[in-house]
């Protein structure tokens, strides 16, 4: 597109018939219009390229995490032992994951 404006302002600055002049000039500036367009599309798509990759990353850390609670859960489901074993592995899970301490 760039070669065909550059011959049509050589066009232009050659030839002094107004309607060619008239349409070159329309032409160009329809020119400039969709090359601004492009250039805005192509922004928007690398943000959201980069917001996809982001997000891509959010979810495989969540999964990662959401698999190490699962095998830590699975661990102490172990529900035999004494009522003070069982408080004290649920207070471990607790404050693992940030949980506040219920009143008994």
């Amino acid at each position: 597109m760039d070669d065909v404006n550059q011959k049509s302002q050589a066009l232009l600055e050659a030839n002094s018939d107004a309607r060619i002049s008239h349409t070159i000039t329309q032409l160009t500036t329809k020119y400039q219009s969709l090359l601004a367009l492009s250039k805005e599309i192509v922004r928007k798509l690398e943000v959201q390229c980069s917001e996809h990759a982001n997000y891509n990353e959010a979810a495989e850390a969540f999964s990662v995490w959401l698999d190490a609670s699962t095998e830590k859960l699975q661990t102490q489901h172990n529900s035999t032992g004494t009522k003070s074993d069982i408080e004290e592995r649920i207070a471990k899970l607790r404050v693992s994951y940030g949980i506040g301490q219920c009143n008994h």
